[in-house]
């Protein structure tokens, strides 16, 4: 029977050390007393992680993750990283990262949030898998959230992942064990903080701080009851331009090597297939630029690209979605159905997200 027992052992270590333990995060601690406070909590401000690893932009990088998974999973609303930068550099504060629960408080503050959420990532790339020479991703991480009244550290919670076991190793990318590390994170909270009903963002990036609906928020908008007209001419200033009519709206399109161009950018709302109003005005011009130029553009096809966390058929569908998007808005400008297709890409196929596009257009015969 001995014999028997320890073949069996033997077996379940083996299964163990192919199978991995991807998953190796700890409970989150909730501090005494804090459960009235953590009830006070709908709006998180998610501020840029303290990075102590080789790589530069991990901070960055999964304190975004991090803010996504919680507004995707209805745990929180959430002021995420990058907008809280932007919004910090307009007021003139600039923070590499936040460690302090005081400091983060009075930011807090400023921000016009109930809390902040503030981190440090050790652990972010490739480490050797099991021994082998096949590298696997591996992702670790804390966090501690702040109730911005009264400064103190409400939730703890640590997050660590790696590949699927050393037979997936080899397959796996960082992006996929980030998005999963920072999943694991968010799923530790207490409780849902908020309603749980609305991706909106939420303190200073609320969308009714957007006086004039033209996509930039009053803090950053110059007239922020006068909607920007985007035209490729100071577009980021939130004024609007001399009125352009078809011809200008039109110049903003051409043909170059067998690829339709515009200028401008074509954006869509962070984790969504929504696309912003200046985009909408976009589209309108390359609708004009094809009810135009029929012979010599027929047809089109709608490229989109994802960089979006996840497996290869995720970014697919959810840059296909996009692309959707760009399609329907044409056909309501007036463009004909039959002249116009779509298609998604993932994040390793070639494609415009080097230049900062997530879409394009390809002129079919």
């Amino acid at each position: 029977m001995q014999k028997i027992d320890g073949r069996f052992r033997c077996l379940i270590a083996g299964i163990l050390i192919l199978g991995g333990c991807a998953k190796l995060s700890t409970p989150g601690t909730t501090a005494p007393n804090a459960a009235e406070t953590l009830k006070q909590i709908k709006c998180v401000a998610v501020v840029p992680f303290d990075n102590r690893t080789s790589d530069k932009a991990a901070g960055d990088v999964m304190a975004r993750l991090v803010s996504m998974a919680g507004m995707s999973s209805g745990r929180f609303r959430a002021m995420d990283s990058g907008s809280v930068t932007t919004y910090l550099g307009f007021q003139n504060v600039q923070i590499a990262s936040v460690t302090d629960a005081r400091f983060a408080a009075n930011l807090g503050k400023l921000l016009d949030v109930d809390a902040v959420l503030m981190g440090s990532v050790e652990e972010y790339g490739y480490r050797n898998a099991g021994g082998r020479s096949v590298s696997e991703p591996a992702v670790a991480m804390s966090a501690r959230l702040v109730a911005v009244g009264t400064a103190e550290v409400v939730w703890s919670g640590i997050a660590r992942r790696g590949s699927d076991g050393v037979l997936a190793a080899g397959r796996d990318v960082l992006s996929r064990v980030a998005w999963l590390a920072a999943n694991d994170l968010v799923a530790e909270f207490p409780r849902k903080l908020g309603s749980g009903e609305s991706l909106e963002a939420c303190g200073k990036l609320q969308p009714d701080n957007d006086g004039d609906s033209d996509g930039i928020l009053n803090f950053a908008d110059k007239c922020p009851y006068q909607a920007e007209l985007y035209n490729a001419v100071d577009d980021a200033d939130g004024c609007p331009e001399d009125e352009l009519g078809f011809e200008e709206l039109s110049s903003l399109v051409d043909v170059k090597n067998g690829r339709l161009l515009y200028r401008g950018e074509i954006a869509f709302e962070e984790g969504t297939d929504r696309l912003r109003p200046h985009s909408v005005l976009l589209l309108k011009a390359v609708a004009i630029f094809l009810n135009r130029q029929k012979v010599r553009v027929p047809r089109i096809q709608i490229e989109g690209f994802s960089r979006e966390p996840g497996t290869k058929k995720y970014q697919e569908l959810f840059a296909f979605s996009r692309a959707e998007a760009v399609k329907k808005t044409l056909i309501e400008n007036g463009v004909n159905p039959s002249r116009v297709s779509s298609v998604g890409y993932n994040s390793e196929e070639v494609g415009p997200q080097e230049k900062g596009h997530f879409i394009e257009f390809s002129i079919l015969e």
